[in-house]
């Protein structure tokens, strides 16, 4: 039980961690600016109340189920399959230049970010550039 502590903590930490603190935030009236950003009040459910009432609740549910079922299902596990299967039959050339498509498309958003991360906190960046 000892060698794994190190690992339940991480996890309690930085998974259940911002669950609670997203469940216990959602009974305030917490806000990202203004006055309620500094000092949010307990509101209990009334975030709940306005959600169940709101009559957009439903589109934004399906919108939800849609991209999920289409981006999970569909986009990764189906094509992902079709491509990982067509690749196998295909000749040595087809197979890396699919493959490596696919590592790029994987690892591209990545390096716009750190691209971006880098122009807004480098020396001549964007941040410097307001302060």
């Amino acid at each position: 039980m000892l060698p794994v502590l190190p690992a339940v903590v991480l996890l309690l930490v930085f998974l259940a961690g911002p669950v609670l603190w997203a469940f216990h935030a959602s009974f305030t009236n917490a806000a990202l600016t203004g006055r309620n950003a500094r000092s949010p009040g307990w509101i209990g459910f009334d975030n709940y109340a306005r959600l169940l009432s709101d009559p957009v609740l439903p589109l934004s549910l399906g919108l939800t189920v849609l991209f999920v079922g289409g981006s999970a299902i569909l986009g990764q596990n189906v094509l992902g399959l079709t491509i990982a299967v067509l690749m196998r039959k295909a000749r040595r050339p087809v197979a890396a230049v699919v493959g490596t498509a696919v590592v790029a498309a994987w690892v591209l958003p990545e390096i716009v970010a750190a691209f971006a991360a880098y122009a807004y906190f480098s020396r001549d960046g964007t941040l410097n550039q307001l302060l």
